[in-house]
C-alpha cells in the first residue's frame, strides 16, 4: 500500500475508532485490510503508554498509539462526544495533549471511555 493509501486508511479506521471510542456511530468501518495494516503499523509504535490504556485489550492500546503517531491529522478532526465542556477542541484531545512538562504528552483518559 503506498504512503497516500495508507494515511486515507489510517484516517478512515482513526476516525471510526474515535467516533467508537467517544460514544459514537456505529456503521460498517473501515475495511478489514485498513485494520489489519494499521494494527501492524500500531504494532511498531515505541510510545510509553500510560497504565490505564496499558492494561486495556490490544485495540485500545493500539489506537492510542495511533493517535499518538497520527496526532496532525487528529488535531484537524472535530470531536461531537460533548467533551468541550473539558476544553477539548479536536478528536486530538480525547487521547493527548502535548506540551505538558518539558514538552511531553499528557494522556487523556477520555478517548479511552
Amino acid at each position: 500500500m503506498k504512503k497516500t493509501g495508507m494515511r486515507r486508511a489510517a484516517v478512515a479506521a482513526v476516525t471510526a475508532a474515535l467516533l467508537v471510542g467517544c460514544g459514537g456511530a456505529s456503521g460498517e468501518g473501515p475495511s478489514a485490510e485498513a485494520v489489519r495494516a494499521l494494527s501492524d503499523e500500531a504494532q511498531h509504535i515505541q510510545v510509553a503508554l500510560p497504565d490505564f490504556v496499558a492494561n486495556s485489550s490490544s485495540e485500545v492500546q493500539n489506537i492510542y498509539r495511533l493517535a499518538y503517531v497520527h496526532r496532525d491529522v487528529l488535531r484537524y478532526m472535530p470531536c461531537y462526544c460533548g467533551c468541550a465542556d473539558e476544553g477539548h477542541t479536536s478528536d486530538l484531545d480525547c487521547f493527548l495533549r502535548e506540551g505538558g512538562p518539558g514538552g511531553s504528552i499528557k494522556w487523556d483518559p477520555m478517548g479511552h471511555t
